[in-house]
């Protein structure tokens, strides 16, 4: 019975891990698009600081009908400047959300969410921690069942939306 009821508890451990690593690689993406996005404007904003005006003083008449690439560049930078705040819209909301929850976080928590939403690995976790790569890969399972309770009820459902169904499923019926 003991065996019987540690392997629920280690498929209910696998179910939390994954349902994090999904949120957070959302929220990983999310962040991502958004810094690119920066980092596209701050690009164009460098194209067009370096392009001159017409000068119109010495220009005869023009047979093309005229391209301007400053008037281009401001475009291109107003459409990602557009872009840009269209995801800061979509994404702040779970952005904020979880580093509320790796702020709340206890020590194992904590790992957790810097491993999967800041990307860095064991070993960089363990020096930021304070705790060996091989201490913080042992409490992770603890670190991924306190994320998965602070975690949006949401992202939980959208990790496995048919899990509900197959537990009742599973379930013996209930009698009154």
């Amino acid at each position: 019975m003991d065996s019987q009821s540690r392997t629920v508890s280690l498929r209910h451990i696998d179910v939390m891990r994954e349902a994090v690593r999904s949120w957070l690689s959302d929220v990983r993406r999310r962040e991502r698009s958004v810094r690119d996005l920066e980092h596209r404007i701050a690009e164009a904003r460098a194209r067009v600081t370096g392009l001159r005006g017409i000068d119109y003083t010495n220009m005869g008449p023009s047979g093309s009908g005229g391209h301007d690439a400053m008037q281009e560049g401001i475009a291109a930078i107003e459409e990602l400047c557009t872009e840009w705040s269209e995801a800061v819209a979509h994404a702040a909301e779970s952005i904020a959300e979880a580093y509320e929850v790796m702020d709340a976080c206890s020590t194992p928590g904590y790992a957790v969410m810097r491993h999967c939403l800041l990307g860095e690995t064991w070993a960089e976790v363990g020096r930021s921690v304070g705790y060996s790569e091989r201490s913080v890969r042992l409490m992770s399972g603890n670190g991924y069942a306190e994320v998965w309770a602070r975690m949006p009820e949401q992202a939980r459902r959208d990790a496995f939306p048919n899990c509900d169904a197959d537990l009742r499923e599973s379930l013996p019926p209930v009698t009154a």
